[in-house]
């Protein structure tokens, strides 16, 4: 597992620089029902962590999970699970970026998140604000909830060579893409 680095503010907000987000089932951007829940709409992901960083997050009051390793020889997977609500309040809603090797970061809209779950990315940086909550039982917690994201997609030589942004047009979808 990448080391990441993580600096915790005293508002409980965290900053993940080269978070390591799970892939397959670990993420779930566009909000699909999932196999324990067949009516969820939660978009969410998960991000791996040392284990120091797991109990630093933990002490924060962070639902902070461990899952056992099958091989003896590789340490147990620790995890957090990371919310994005897309449909929150104007001064809640997560800012969310598309970045290339080369070219300008772009604001994400529902569609381009939706294919982060089946996107390699290459490196992704993001800043969590915490949600407590409480039930009338008396039962409370914290939960993770995405505030500001970089996302940095893999890009092979195909994509590079058809991603531009010095193109002072757009591409309506009319005109035919020339392939050599």
């Amino acid at each position: 597992m990448a080391k990441t680095n993580l600096t915790i503010m005293p508002n409980g907000t965290f900053v993940i620089n080269k978070a390591q987000v799970l892939i397959g089932e670990w993420r779930n951007f566009s909000g699909r029902p999932d196999r324990f829940n067949k009516t969820n709409t939660d978009r969410y992901f998960h991000v791996a962590l040392t284990e120091d960083e797991g109990q630093r997050l933990k002490d924060q009051g962070y639902n902070v999970k461990y899952r056992d390793s099958r091989n003896e020889s590789e340490p147990r997977l620790v995890f957090l699970k990371i919310f994005v609500k897309l449909d929150a309040p104007s001064g809640l809603k997560p800012s969310l970026w598309l970045t290339r090797k080369k070219g300008n970061p772009i604001l994400m809209d529902e569609d381009i998140i939706n294919q982060l779950d089946a996107d390699n990315l290459e490196r992704v940086k993001i800043r969590v604000r915490p949600y407590d909550w409480k039930l009338a039982n008396g039962t409370s917690g914290r939960k993770a909830m995405l505030d500001r994201a970089y996302f940095t997609i893999e890009e092979d030589e195909f994509d590079a060579e058809f991603y531009d942004d010095s193109f002072e047009g757009e591409y309506s979808g009319d005109e035919e893409i020339p392939f050599a």
